[in-house]
């Protein structure tokens, strides 16, 4: 009997204290209501400026970043001012072969097909 007591009583307790709260819970009113709301508010705006905030800092670093392993690239292929990707992109254009990148990773790498033409041309 001792055991089911000692197990029972935390429960029996937790609802004793939950029922008395709830029961010193209270609607709020109005006036409570729209401070609320406004707090809410408030912290979405706050969150999204520091969410631009951060996405305008992070475009221009990764830009830094991306152009700084672009140069890197552009040495190791021994071509000034053409990535390798540029070159073989180019010859197979000549050759009438498809590239086998599309526009979204050549975009990305900020390669579009007019400007590998432009290279090619110019």
């Amino acid at each position: 009997m001792e055991t089911v007591e000692l197990v029972s009583e935390p429960f029996r307790k937790y609802a004793v204290e939950s029922y008395r709260l709830l029961n010193r819970c209270t609607k709020p009113d109005g006036r409570e209501y729209v401070k609320i709301a406004q707090a809410t508010a408030i912290g979405f705006g706050i969150m999204g400026v520091i969410g631009y905030l951060v996405r305008l800092i992070h475009i221009p670093v990764n830009n830094l970043l991306v152009g700084m392993a672009r140069g890197r690239n552009k040495e190791k292929s021994g071509v000034k001012g053409v990535l390798m990707n540029d070159v073989v992109s180019m010859t197979l254009r000549s050759q009438g072969k498809s590239v086998g990148l599309d526009q979204k990773s050549t975009s990305a790498l900020g390669v579009t097909p007019r400007k590998m033409e432009e290279r090619a041309n110019g």
